[in-house]
C-alpha cells in the first residue's frame, strides 16, 4: 500500500511475514531456505498514535482467528519512524567523509587538467612545430640553402611534477576515468580473463536478482515451482559457482603476476609489499561502501517493506572490525557486516598462504606441485567431512531444511576458506603453466589432444550445472552423495574454466578466446571489483524501496537484471573513480610501483 493513500493522521506500517507452508496456499509441495525465504508481507495504514504494541496485538488478534497452524508462526512487525539526519552523527560523519573525497576528487581534476594536460598538449603542439621546422631547416642545408646555428633554442623543457602535485593529481577524474575506459591491450597480458571476469559478475548479478526480487514478488508461491522445474534454470540455481570462477581467476594472477616478477629478479620478492599492496587494493573501496551502507542507505528510500533502520544488524557496530580484519567468514552469516563480503575475506586468506605454493613451485616443481595436491587433498577431506557430518544439500536451497533454523549450508561450508580454496589452487597451477608458456615453454596440442580437452572441460562444467535437476525436481541426492557435489564440483568447475584459459592463451581459443578477449570487456573488467561491492545495495533499493509489490514473471526478471547490471556499473564506475583508483594512484607514487602490478 502506498504511503499517499494514507491519511494525514496515520503513518504507513511494514506488518506480517508468514511463511506460505503455513498459509495453506499453493506452494506445490515446495518449502525453500536459504536466499529464497518465502512469506507473506503486508503493507498497512494505522492511526499515528497506534504504537508498534498496539499494531503486532492487533495482528496476533487476527491472526489466530484464522484457520491456520500458528504455533510455529513468525510474525514480524516494522513500523515506520521519523527519521532525523541532524541528530544522526553516523550520516553526518560520512557526508563529511564524502565530501572531503569529493573535495580532493575536484582540486586534483582541475590540477591536472589545468596544470599538468593542457600545457603538456600545448608544449606538444610545440614540439611537433619545432621538430617539423627542424626537419624542413634539415632539408635546406642538405640542399646547400641554409647552415642554421642548430634549434636549441626552440627547446622547453617542463619541470617534473613533484610527489605533492602526483598525489594530487591521482584524484584526477580526467586522468582515471581514461584508465578505466581505456581499451588498450598490453603485450604478455591474458585478455580472455577480461570477458571471463564481466560475464562471472553478470551472472553473480542475475542470482542475486532472482534471491531478492523473488522474495518481495506478489506471485512467488506460483512462480518459484514453475521455474525450479526448467532444466535452463539449473545455471541460475547453481549459479553460485560463479564466485568460483572469481576464486579462480584470483589464484591464476596471483601465480601469474608474482612468477613474472620473481623470474625477473632471481626468485625474490618483497614481502610486505606483496601482502600491503593486497591490502590497500580491497579496503579503502570496501570500507566507503560499507560506510555508505551502513550510514546512509537508510535515507535513500522509504516505503511499506524499506528497511527502516538499514540493512545492517545493530550498524554493523560489534562487527564492523570483522570485515577490517578479513575474518568475517569465521563467524555466522546472520552476524556479520555487508554479508557479500565474505568472499572478500576468503580471498584475502587465500592470498595470505599463496607465499607457500608461489616458493615451493618457483624453486622447485615437483615440491611445488606436491604442496598444491596436499592443500587440496586436505580441503577435500575436510569439506566431506563436514558435509556428511551435518548432512548438508548440495546447495544454499535446501528443500528439506526449515526455514526457521540456521542455514548450516552458509556456515559451515559455503563461506569456509577450508572448503573453498580448491578453484584458488586450480587458478594458481593454470597461472604458473601460463607464465611456463610465455617464457619460452610451448605448450603443443594435437588435434585429438585439443577434442579431448574441450570435451572434457565441457563436460565438467555441465556436470555442475545441470547436475543437480533432479535433486530440485524428482528424488533429493542422498547426504553422501551430497557430499562428494559439495567436495569436488567447485574444483571440477575450476578446471573446465582452466582449460579455457590455457587454451586460450595458447592460442587455441578460436572464437571463444575472441569473443572473451573483446575489448570493451577490459574496461568492465576493471569495473568489476566495485561492481561487486555495490550491486547488492542497488537490488535491494529496488526491490524493498517500491511502494507497489513487483510481479516475477520471465519478461520482468530480465528488465530487472539489466537494469541491475547497467545501474550496478554505472555506479562502480563512481565508486572507482573516487576510491579505487585514487588509492592505486597513490600506492603507485609513494612507493613507486609499478603499473601493471597494481592494476592486478
Amino acid at each position: 500500500m502506498s504511503e499517499r493513500f494514507c491519511p494525514d493522521d496515520a503513518v504507513l506500517r511494514s506488518a506480517i511475514q508468514i511463511p506460505l507452508s503455513m498459509t495453506g496456499g499453493k506452494s506445490h509441495g515446495l518449502k525453500t531456505s536459504g536466499f529464497l525465504s518465502m512469506g507473506l508481507m503486508i503493507g498497512m495504514c494505522v492511526p499515528r498514535s497506534c504504537s508498534q504494541n498496539d499494531v503486532t496485538g492487533i495482528l496476533d488478534r487476527a491472526i489466530s482467528l484464522l484457520p491456520l497452524n500458528t504455533s510455529a508462526m513468525h510474525v514480524s512487525i516494522s513500523c515506520r519512524e521519523d527519521r532525523n539526519l541532524s541528530s544522526d552523527r553516523r550520516a553526518i560523519a560520512a557526508i563529511v567523509i564524502c565530501s572531503i573525497i569529493g573535495f580532493f576528487i575536484l582540486v586534483g581534476t582541475v590540477y591536472d587538467v589545468c596544470i599538468l594536460q593542457i600545457p603538456s598538449s600545448i608544449r606538444l603542439s610545440e614540439k611537433r612545430s619545432i621538430q617539423a621546422i627542424q626537419d624542413e631547416k634539415t632539408t635546406l642545408i642538405y640542399s646547400g640553402a641554409s647552415n642554421p646555428k642548430g634549434g636549441d633554442e626552440f627547446q622547453q623543457v617542463a619541470s617534473p611534477p613533484s610527489i605533492l602535485a602526483k598525489c594530487l593529481a591521482s584524484f584526477s577524474v580526467y586522468t582515471n576515468g581514461r584508465k578505466i575506459l581505456s581499451t588498450a591491450q598490453a603485450p604478455g597480458s591474458l585478455n580472455c580473463l577480461h570477458g571471463i571476469r564481466f560475464l562471472s559478475m553478470s551472472w553473480v548479478i542475475l542470482g542475486h536478482t532472482y534471491g531478492i526480487m523473488l522474495t518481495v514478488s506478489d506471485n512467488m508461491a506460483e512462480y518459484v515451482p514453475v521455474i525450479f522445474k526448467r532444466w535452463t534454470f539449473q545455471a541460475i540455481l547453481n549459479g553460485m559457482v560463479s564466485v568460483d570462477s572469481f576464486f579462480f581467476l584470483s589464484g591464476l594472477l596471483v601465480a601469474y603476476i608474482s612468477f613474472k616478477e620473481m623470474n625477473k629478479n632471481e626468485g625474490r620478492i618483497n614481502w610486505a609489499l606483496f601482502y600491503f599492496h593486497r591490502f590497500w587494493r580491497l579496503t579503502p573501496a570496501y570500507m566507503l561502501v560499507m560506510m555508505v551502507d551502513i550510514c546512509l542507505f537508510r535515507y535513500f528510500g522509504d516505503g511499506p517493506i524499506w528497511p527502516q533502520q538499514g540493512i545492517e544488524v545493530n550498524y554493523c557496530r560489534d562487527t564492523w572490525w570483522k570485515s577490517l580484519l578479513y575474518i568475517n567468514n569465521f563467524f555466522s552469516f546472520n552476524s556479520g557486516c555487508i554479508s557479500w563480503g565474505w568472499y572478500l575475506a576468503n580471498d584475502m586468506q587465500f592470498y595470505v598462504l599463496s607465499p607457500l605454493v608461489l616458493i615451493t613451485l618457483h624453486r622447485s616443481r615437483v615440491a611445488g606441485t606436491a604442496v598444491l595436491l596436499a592443500l587440496l587433498t586436505g580441503s577435500f577431506i575436510t569439506t566431506g567431512v563436514i558435509s556428511s557430518v551435518n548432512k548438508l544439500p548440495p546447495n544454499g536451497i535446501d528443500l528439506n531444511q526449515d526455514i526457521n533454523k540456521p542455514n548450516l549450508y552458509q556456515d559451515l561450508y559455503y563461506e569456509k576458506p577450508y572448503c573453498r580454496i580448491g578453484p584458488y589452487l586450480v587458478g594458481m597451477a593454470v597461472g604458473y603453466t601460463c607464465i611456463l608458456h610465455r617464457t619460452g615453454s610451448q605448450m603443443k596440442f594435437t588435434k585429438k589432444g585439443l577434442v579431448f580437452g574441450w570435451v572434457l572441460a565441457f563436460a565438467c562444467n555441465l556436470a555442475v550445472l545441470y547436475g543437480l535437476y533432479g535433486h530440485f525436481n524428482t528424488e533429493p541426492l542422498t547426504s553422501d552423495v551430497s557430499a562428494l557435489y559439495n567436495t569436488v564440483s567447485r574444483t571440477a568447475w575450476a578446471l573446465g574454466l582452466g582449460w579455457l584459459v590455457i587454451a586460450c592463451s595458447s592460442g587455441n581459443g578460436g572464437i571463444i578466446n575472441s569473443l572473451l578477449s573483446w575489448a570493451p570487456f577490459q574496461p568492465l573488467g576493471r569495473l568489476t571489483y566495485c561492481a561487486y561491492l555495490i550491486h547488492p545495495l542497488v537490488i535491494l533499493y529496488f526491490a524493498t524501496g517500491r511502494e507497489v509489490v513487483p510481479h516475477a514473471s520471465d519478461l520482468n526478471m530480465i528488465y530487472y537484471f539489466l537494469g541491475h547490471i547497467v545501474m550496478s556499473y554505472g555506479l562502480a564506475f563512481v565508486v572507482s573513480l573516487a576510491f579505487e583508483a585514487p588509492m592505486i594512484g597513490l600506492e603507485r607514487v609513494l612507493l613507486k610501483r609499478d603499473r601493471k602490478r597494481t592494476e592486478n
